[in-house]
């Protein structure tokens, strides 16, 4: 991948949009230790605070988050309207709420964003249709077909 692949954001409208979504979507995130990549953890998006500009995190697992706080750097990495999507942060608060673990994380000044002509497709959009066309063995003739949903 080049740089000619990767969209940078910079205006805080766009970036407060983005990460709305990825929390509308009750989506998933890549939390990346800069310099340990070994311990990465996924976790769940479970807030997202406009007024303080903070996105809320589910907490990953103990050994995980020990490597996460020791960073200088954490890579925040998901998938966010089908496009790969990641900053980097050291903007990273444990909130505990009785038992419960979160990480607050702070909006970022910089996202990236893979174009959409180099990003993997986790699902289709919504809006664009579908079609599937496969030959069957011994047989001369193509089938096609809409994929719907």
């Amino acid at each position: 991948m080049d740089d000619q692949d990767i969209k940078t954001l910079r205006a805080p409208r766009t970036i407060a949009r983005t990460l709305g979504r990825l929390h509308e979507s009750r989506g998933h995130a890549w939390l990346i230790p800069g310099d340990d990549p070994d311990f990465q953890g996924q976790v769940q998006v479970v807030g997202n605070e406009p007024d303080v500009a903070r996105l809320i995190l589910d907490c990953p697992e103990p050994v995980t988050l020990r490597h996460l706080l020791a960073a200088r750097q954490v890579r925040v990495q998901a998938v966010i309207d089908g496009l790969l999507t990641w900053f980097h942060t050291a903007d990273i608060r444990i909130d505990r709420d009785g038992d419960d673990c979160y990480l607050a994380i702070g909006w970022p000044e910089i996202m990236h964003r893979l174009q959409r002509r180099a990003a993997f497709r986790i699902d289709l959009p919504p809006d664009v249709p579908g079609t599937l066309a496969f030959c069957l063995p011994g047989k001369r003739q193509v089938t096609s077909g809409e994929v719907v949903n």
